[in-house]
């Protein structure tokens, strides 16, 4: 059986408590302290999964954001607008064309009809 160096094991968990303060000094940073006090700020270690989900979505944002960046509000405005138009047309679009696939009447090939027994004439008309 491996032995445990705890040593080890220690400045590992050192580290990640440096990680997750660190993590936690930019999460407030970025949303004016709104986690000052919590219990983020009060167990760091034990929440980094937490704040490591925070700032993964923060960037996310951050990242969609870019696009805006030296726009003026109202330009903001028309281009979320444009670009709200142009999600619309497209799922239309997919929609349009899912319809025309289920409302296509399927054609089946001509089959020959089945030969039809007349009445014979002898018979008084029945089969």
């Amino acid at each position: 059986m491996a032995t445990l160096d705890t040593k080890k094991i220690g400045a590992v968990l050192k580290q990640l408590e440096n990680a997750a303060k660190a993590g936690l000094k930019a999460l407030n940073d970025a949303t004016d302290g709104s986690y000052a006090g919590s219990p983020f700020e009060k167990h760091p270690l034990e929440s980094i999964g937490g704040i490591s989900l925070l700032l993964q979505q923060l960037y996310g944002q951050a990242q969609k954001d870019i696009i805006y960046e030296g726009l003026t509000e109202e330009q903001i405005a028309d281009r979320k607008a444009a670009d709200r138009a142009a999600e619309l047309a497209a799922l239309q679009a997919t929609v349009q064309g899912q319809l025309v696939e289920i409302l296509t009447p399927v054609v089946f090939a001509e089959e020959e009809p089945e030969p039809v027994d007349e009445p014979d004439a002898n018979s008084g008309g029945t089969l």
